[in-house]
């Protein structure tokens, strides 16, 4: 799925988004925080009605812009993209306290945006879902329903949550309690 994908003693948060949300920036925050890290952009996940959900790791290369890259002066200077792309591509490797793991528990699905504050907010299934359905990968039927029926297990057993935010270093402490309760149905 297009996410983003933190998390901490085993258990996730996806970060879920349009490009622009602020994925890229709200992961990396988590792990300069001490978050582990699956990806800023893609994850795999396997869910269905017979066993939890996994995410899987896919840490590809991490696209910031130059607003991202303000927050992490480490990983370079802002104005160094391409003439021809927005963002500049950082390899996981390359980021000495970035810890990669290779898989975790869903335990919250986020919807970032940014917004002056920062505020969590509880959303219904169907309002996951409704953000969700914009990943589903429509190239086949039988591929499409199937990516449908995963990410619809996935909110139906993962709360989800609205996140407006400002400074990325705030996500950490407002997103590190939906990792402490149980899990379950909503």
């Amino acid at each position: 799925m297009h996410a983003a994908c933190v998390a901490l003693d085993g258990r996730a948060v996806l970060l879920a988004g349009a490009s622009g949300a602020g994925k890229s920036t709200l992961s990396l925050a988590c792990a300069r925080m001490g978050w582990a890290f699956l990806g800023d952009d893609v994850v795999m996940v396997s869910a269905n009605a017979s066993s939890d959900p996994v995410a899987r790791a896919f840490p590809d290369e991490i696209d910031l812009t130059d607003d991202s890259l303000r927050f992490f002066p480490d990983l370079g200077s802002p104005g160094l993209a391409s003439a021809t792309w927005e963002k500049r591509h950082i390899r996981p490797n390359d980021i000495a306290w970035l810890r990669i793991v290779r898989q975790a528990r869903p335990a919250a699905l986020v919807f970032p945006e940014r917004g002056p504050g920062a505020q969590l907010s509880p959303m219904s299934v169907d309002e996951a879902l409704i953000e969700l359905v914009p990943n589903v990968v429509r190239t086949d039927t039988r591929v499409a329903q199937r990516h449908l029926d995963t990410l619809g297990a996935l909110a139906r057993v993962v709360p989800a949550f609205r996140l407006e935010i400002a400074d990325p270093f705030a996500a950490p402490a407002l997103l590190a309690p939906l990792l402490e309760g149980r899990r379950g149905a909503r």
